[in-house]
């Protein structure tokens, strides 16, 4: 089976120097916040072009931490994508506020200005674009919305590690960016982590100390705040694939235009990059009317697809719990209903992307 993605490809490809790494902090005897941790800090955010980076236990961690240093909790409402990851949705529930979904644009499946502007309530306190699947967001016209209605604007970048709009990296245009390293991700750990990217020293501080139980010094708690702390040994790993994720992105956009080219004449609608910004082609998603019959086809030839994501947050059965409308999303509808993620990674070999485009075009041809 070609898998959608490989994560253990960029272990066997760059073995040497990860090992070599995971060594270094295992003889160090330092594995929480020490050495390894700061350098990625700052190497993650040189590579952005972000004042400061701060590492955390996750990509949904780092949106709760966001949230609550911004003072966003019970009684406010932010506006994020019906088309995403549930944890976009559960970290706002989290710090008890309220998830208030916009529908998004049918060609680039991203919230926008445009459906965002229509849900903010005198209770709204941030929008969180979600830069999905690796294509960023239009962030001028999300940033003068909040700023004209005076609402903060939280960068959910799970996907998007080195997208950019109008050249500046996603991450360091609003007042925070949410990272992710979840093993699928383009910049990967080996387990769990994340990290939080800013240009305000005081949020930076804020969350540093939130991170750690609100510690200002070693065990004495001045604010609230939780374990979340990115461990030694992973940003170790994150620093040494740094060094290869220009190349890798580049790679996937490499694949991801020969499966564009491949399949223009089909019945098939293919991502787009946005107007003005980038794709890294976290997934490279396209959409089909027979998706069952398609997905069954492709699997039954090995080769493997995935649904992102196969329920828009309105319709997830804890959302139903809440009472919460269910209506009103038909472009979200739309696309979950005919979405499909095809293998994309960096290391996918020109043989096994050939056969999945075969396989695709086999599907039509005998359909």
């Amino acid at each position: 089976m070609i898998p959608v993605s490989n994560p253990s490809a960029q272990y066997r490809n760059y073995k040497r120097e990860i090992q070599s790494a995971i060594d270094r902090v295992l003889a160090s005897g330092s594995y929480i916040l020490a050495t390894e941790v700061n350098q990625f800090e700052l190497e993650f955010s040189k590579f952005l072009g972000s004042n400061f980076s701060v590492g955390v236990a996750s990509g949904t961690d780092a949106l709760r931490l966001s949230l609550t240093a911004l003072n966003i909790g019970p009684g406010k409402e932010v506006i994020i994508p019906a088309m995403t990851s549930v944890a976009t949705a559960m970290a706002i529930l989290s710090v008890g506020a309220r998830p208030v979904l916009s529908d998004v644009s049918d060609e680039t499946s991203l919230i926008t200005a445009e459906k965002a502007e229509p849900k903010i309530s005198k209770n709204t306190a941030a929008i969180i674009p979600v830069h999905l699947y690796g294509q960023s967001c239009n962030m001028h016209s999300l940033l003068e919305l909040s700023n004209f209605k005076g609402l903060e604007l939280i960068e959910d970048c799970a996907q998007a590690h080195g997208a950019q709009f109008k050249g500046q990296s996603v991450g360091t245009i609003g007042k925070v960016g949410c990272f992710s390293f979840y093993p699928t991700k383009n910049l990967s750990a080996f387990g769990d982590g994340g990290l939080i990217t800013t240009n305000s020293e005081s949020i930076a501080e804020e969350l540093k100390m939130r991170r750690q139980n609100g510690f200002s010094k070693p065990q004495i708690s001045e604010i609230e705040g939780f374990s979340s702390r990115l461990d030694e040994i992973q940003a170790a790993i994150l620093s040494v694939k740094l060094n290869y994720l220009e190349k890798m992105n580049k790679q996937r956009n490499r694949i991801a235009s020969a499966y564009t080219s491949a399949f223009s004449e089909l019945p098939i609608i293919c991502p787009v990059t946005p107007h003005d910004g980038s794709h890294v082609f976290h997934q490279y998603v396209i959409r089909v009317q027979r998706r069952e019959e398609f997905v069954r086809f492709l699997h039954e030839e090995h080769v493997g697809t995935a649904i992102h994501y196969p329920l828009p947050i309105h319709r997830q059965p804890f959302w139903k719990s809440k009472g919460w409308n269910q209506d009103g999303f038909p472009i979200s509808d739309k696309l979950s209903s005919q979405i499909v993620s095809l293998p994309i990674d960096p290391f996918l070999s020109d043989k096994e992307q050939n056969k999945v485009i075969e396989i695709v075009k086999k599907f039509f041809e005998e359909n």
